[in-house]
């Protein structure tokens, strides 16, 4: 207890002069301080296994006060926030995790360290949009031999790039009109290959082991092999067969 009544315990503590001094915040403790008045005040407030810094402005109490920074029994840590803090970084809801700047980036990284590679694990970075060479890029990278894997319901894969970028969609929703299937397209599909197919099973830039279906035109610029009939409907007296630059056509 303090020496008199006109005195604290905490400025018996600065008389002496020590060089080193320690205060005990127990149960519903607080500890208040400000740079000058009392219109603005900081503090730490100890309750229901919480430690806090607070933030507090005239005329409010320690309750009441803006928790900026809490830690529980734990160690797990609150940022404006008192709830549910069961993880080791625990966020008010509604808010962004943001830099100092629009030329840089931030990152999560899954091994230890702070540098901007995969030398030891998977990264997801997010670049500003002034950031130099990588102007508001997002990437997700995985560790020298890893993979990226898309996954919904419940944990279930279906999206997957591999090491060597392939990449793998794994549902298996077969195509019964043009907006069903594992991939729907809104747009075309364009195929940067020019390597030749060798047999049915080996299309070169495209394989495909089931059934196709075309309802516009069609242009091949090579051959076309067919081991089974060539059926030709849609005219209502006779199907049309042009051949253009004859050569063995009987």
């Amino acid at each position: 207890m303090a020496s008199s009544v006109t005195t604290t315990v905490l400025s018996d503590a600065l008389a002496s002069e020590p060089t080193f001094f320690s205060v005990f915040l127990g149960i519903e403790d607080v500890l208040d301080f400000a740079k000058s008045g009392d219109q603005t005040r900081y503090g730490i407030l100890s309750e229901d296994n919480l430690f806090s810094l607070t933030l507090s402005t005239s005329g409010s109490t320690p309750d009441s006060s803006n928790k900026i920074v809490s830690l529980n029994n734990t160690g797990y840590v609150g940022i404006n926030t008192t709830s549910n803090i069961n993880s080791p970084l625990t966020l008010q809801s509604g808010n962004f995790i943001s830099v100092d700047g629009n030329d840089s980036y931030v990152g999560l990284l899954g091994g230890s360290g702070n540098v901007n590679d995969t030398s030891s694990s998977g990264r997801l970075v997010l670049y500003g949009n002034s950031a130099t060479g990588s102007v508001g890029n997002v990437v997700i990278s995985s560790g020298t031999s890893g993979s990226v894997s898309i996954c919904t319901n419940d944990d279930t894969e279906r999206v997957n790039i591999d090491k060597t970028g392939t990449v793998h969609i794994l549902t298996t929703t077969t195509s019964k009109s043009r907006t069903a299937g594992s991939l729907v397209l809104s747009g075309g599909v364009a195929v940067g290959s020019t390597e030749n197919a060798n047999s049915f099973t080996s299309g070169g830039a495209l394989t495909v082991a089931g059934g196709a279906s075309f309802m516009k035109d069609i242009f091949v610029g090579g051959n076309i092999y067919v081991t089974g009939n060539l059926v030709a409907t849609g005219s209502t007296v006779a199907p049309d067969i042009t051949f253009v630059n004859e050569l063995n056509c009987n």
